[in-house]
């Protein structure tokens, strides 16, 4: 016989909460006589702390539409009547603004089960996350040189450097490898800065006629800035319970979907540094991360 929907509900129910407490004794279907009632009441899941007398009681709700203020006043009867220390709904369903406020002013905790690889498990989680992207806005090359006279192209970034090898590069080419390198020694702060390469006499440049130049200073003039993208991004890979009103999630693991940046950047809405800075101090994101842009290898 098929075992009901509301039963596979519960049992995942216990099994998540009995991984999140590892320490303290879960038990399903449990019957306590009623301090007021004098009957057996039922209990859908009891969770017993070690260092506590008391227990904490779960109600499991597997239903189609959301759990509204009689089941919130029936728990919290139930509660009274058993001498819980604390109470709390898992749904399968949202919860009314109704049901929210009983809720809250009962102290009565509201959860939503989540379980990404139970397709009968309806809830899903997002966090909230705040991008933050450094990039280069502008740069240019400041050059000096002991020849009386230097023929270089108009646009500097197609100014040739060749090395003891013989090896070529643009400039443009040869800044975008600087700062694509993770170990590189620009700065990717926010700010104007300049950069000299080490030892600038092993620099040789190639003018539009041909002929070698030893500089005697090579400059890298750059500006860096910083955007920022806030948005949601789904959990894809977890199990765990969502608390309605701290907005927060319980798990032991979780995997998001991929985090592209450039993706985020296309379709995300960009935000102040006033608001980012704002929401960091709020707390309201749950994951904060940091990119550089990638240069493209050509100057286009």
């Amino acid at each position: 016989m098929t075992k009901k929907a509301w039963k596979k509900f519960e049992d995942t129910s216990h099994s998540v909460l009995q991984s999140l407490n590892p320490q303290s004794q879960v038990y399903k279907n449990v019957h306590i006589e009623g301090n007021l009632s004098k009957v057996k009441r039922q209990v859908d899941i009891q969770l017993v702390k070690p260092e506590m007398y008391e227990f904490i009681a779960f109600e499991c709700k597997d239903h189609e539409r959301s759990l509204d203020v009689p089941v919130i006043e029936a728990f919290n009867t139930k509660l009274r009547d058993i001498g819980a220390a604390k109470g709390a709904v898992v749904s399968n369903s949202p919860y009314t603004e109704a049901a929210r406020n009983m809720a809250s002013a009962l102290g009565i905790d509201l959860l939503n089960l989540i379980d990404s690889r139970n397709k009968s498990i309806r809830a899903r989680v997002f966090a909230n996350l705040l991008l933050s992207d450094t990039s280069v806005k502008s740069f240019r090359l400041r050059i000096k040189s002991a020849s009386p006279r230097i023929n270089l192209p108009p646009d500097w970034r197609n100014i040739i450097f060749i090395d003891d090898q013989g090896k070529r590069g643009t400039a443009y080419q040869i800044f975008a490898w600087l700062w694509n390198e993770l170990d590189s020694s620009l700065r990717k702060v926010p700010g104007v800065y300049e950069y000299r390469p080490p030892s600038p006499e092993n620099k040789k440049l190639i003018d539009i006629n041909g002929e070698i130049i030893i500089p005697s200073e090579i400059v890298f003039i750059y500006e860096v800035v910083e955007k920022h993208y806030a948005g949601q991004i789904e959990i894809i890979e977890t199990q765990g319970l969502y608390n309605v009103k701290e907005k927060s999630f319980q798990t032991r693991s979780m995997q998001t979907e991929p985090i592209i940046p450039y993706n985020i950047e296309t379709k995300w809405p960009e935000i102040s540094i006033e608001d980012a800075d704002k929401g960091r101090d709020e707390k309201k994101f749950t994951m904060i991360l940091s990119c550089s842009s990638i240069l493209p290898e050509k100057y286009e």
